[in-house]
């Protein structure tokens, strides 16, 4: 039982280290940026735009797909989900980064497929679309995503006895489909080509929606 204890406290701790990734990968970019050897823009788009991604793939390919349930937070895929969540989290919290890269059509698109997602370039994003989970992404032509609506690529339960379960899925919205405003669409789910979902609908995780 101790040594149990000891391993959640260890894994505790890494969990909570890893909040602080975010302000520090942002206060090392400021100085590698400001010590930078070429351009400094450039430096700056490279640190802010192509590392985080390239990290998340990489990690990815080493340890695989956070896309399974995970019954509480000392599991393998939780941490990794965790870590995963952690390289996106300046993207949540500072979105004109990301509505910057959607005023250029079809750049956006490439960028979420650097994180490993499968996103056709024509798709169009209205402003104020969120995802979390990039990489948990499959979007087919032509989809029109509506202002504010979101993508999510995974959820959080709790267990009566307080235990945090992840359940993490990819999303799959096929050709031609058209999401309304503030349509919410939970991991799992999957769009048919042609699909219309109206303004505001909650999808819950493992719809699998019907017109």
């Amino acid at each position: 039982m101790k040594k149990q204890n000891h391993g959640r406290k260890k894994v505790s701790s890494f969990m909570l280290l890893l909040n602080y990734f975010p302000i520090i990968y942002a206060a090392s970019g400021i100085f590698t940026v400001y010590h930078a050897p070429f351009n400094r823009f450039l430096a700056a788009l490279l640190w802010i735009y192509i590392l985080p991604p390239l990290i998340g793939r990489i990690t990815i390919l080493i340890f695989g797909r956070p896309e399974k349930r995970a019954s509480g937070v000392f599991t393998g895929t939780y941490r990794l989900w965790w870590f995963l969540l952690q390289l996106q989290v300046p993207f949540d919290r500072f979105r004109f980064l990301e509505e910057i890269l959607r005023l250029v059509p079809g750049l956006y698109n490439f960028w979420l497929n650097l994180w490993g997602a499968k996103v056709h370039l024509f798709t169009y994003w209205s402003a104020g679309s969120l995802i979390s989970d990039r990489y948990n992404l499959e979007i087919e032509k032509f989809v029109v995503m509506g202002g504010h609506s979101g993508i999510g690529g995974h959820v959080i339960t709790k267990t009566k006895s307080g235990e945090y379960v992840l359940t993490a899925a990819k999303v799959k919205i096929g050709k031609g489909s058209i999401i309304g405003a503030r349509a919410s669409i939970g991991p799992g789910s999957i769009i048919p080509e042609n699909s219309v979902v109206p303004a505001g609908s909650l999808l819950l995780p493992f719809t699998k929606w019907k017109n």
